[in-house]
């Protein structure tokens, strides 16, 4: 980690990591990911959905209210 040190406070810089979880070697923010196409978006969503659609299936309208 990077820090520079000033009066009465610090500031962050960067960091240098072979773990860095934000490295280039996956992907840039901002940029086109290439490790996900759209069909594997939509399939993620339907199957994460799942356990909200089956919360409201076993607990209905009452727990709404």
């Amino acid at each position: 980690v990077f820090v520079e040190l000033l009066p009465y406070r610090f500031q962050i810089i960067g960091i240098e990591s072979n773990h860095d979880l934000m490295s280039n070697k996956f992907g840039s923010y901002g940029e086109m990911n290439n490790a996900w196409s759209g069909d594997d978006v939509k399939g993620f969503s339907k199957i994460f959905g799942n356990q909200v659609m089956i919360w409201h299936k076993v607990n209905g309208e009452e727990a709404e209210s």
